[in-house]
């Protein structure tokens, strides 16, 4: 079974402290009265679902505008975004991403980590995930690439994990993600000066002969990290 805190770890290494980018959609929330805190992504400059103009509170941790206000329950500032405490955080990723998407169900710790992470850091990232498993190019199993992270997609991700595929399951999800990211760089040239950090970031998961024992060290340390921040929250 998979281990959040070492994915949580790991994935947090990506992400820094607080930072304010305007061409980055998730920098951006609206009122819910709007029809979401989200922004509409398609078009740059952003506006909200009825066209009013958004408030920019920017990111922490990773965590963006929008889904630090669904946590609240409430429309969000500047201060809140800035005085998020990484515990915080912390339990928004548990929630948001490994609990709802059931990632302890997956059999494999680096596998865990990167369809973590892709989840995280992509809108769409069940669909990368789902076209990995496709591309893994097993004839036996397939998915549907619906952008629904449900039982059939682990389920698929543990048999072809079984099966022996392991390395190839991995590196198909990390081809997937890089030519996702081409994609949205393509779409959105406002996103050009993320580029090099959305790809080297996908890159780190590609697995080497080392992977598992660098996702064992990870679960330890991860733990141990996690753990310690959690305790501080609970004095």
């Amino acid at each position: 079974m998979a281990d959040f805190n070492a994915a949580v770890a790991r994935t947090l290494k990506h992400e820094g402290g607080y930072q304010e980018i305007d061409s980055d959609s998730g920098n951006y929330v609206c009122p819910l009265s709007t029809g979401s805190y989200w922004v509409n992504a398609r078009n740059y400059p952003y506006k909200c679902r009825d066209g009013s103009n958004p408030a920019l509170v920017g990111t922490n941790f990773g965590i963006a505008a929008p889904v630090l206000a669904a946590y609240k329950g409430r429309i969000i500032t500047k201060n809140d975004m800035k005085s998020l405490p990484a515990t915080d955080a912390i339990e928004i990723y548990k929630q948001n991403f490994w609990d709802k998407n059931n990632l302890t169900a997956l059999k494999d710790q680096a596998i865990s980590e990167l369809a973590f992470d892709t989840l995280v850091n992509h809108q769409r990232g069940a669909f990368v995930i789902q076209r990995g498993i496709n591309m893994a190019d097993v004839g036996a199993v397939a998915v549907n690439e619906d952008n629904i992270f449900g039982s059939k997609t682990r389920e698929a991700i543990n048999q072809l994990f079984d099966m022996g595929h392991r390395k190839n399951l991995n590196d198909s999800f990390v081809t997937s993600r890089i030519e996702y990211i081409n994609q949205v760089l393509a779409d959105n040239p406002q996103l050009g000066n993320f580029a090099s950090g959305l790809l080297s970031r996908a890159k780190s998961f590609f697995l080497s002969k080392r992977g598992m024992k660098v996702s064992g060290l990870m679960l330890i340390l991860g733990s141990i990290f996690v753990l310690f921040l959690l305790g501080k929250k609970n004095k």
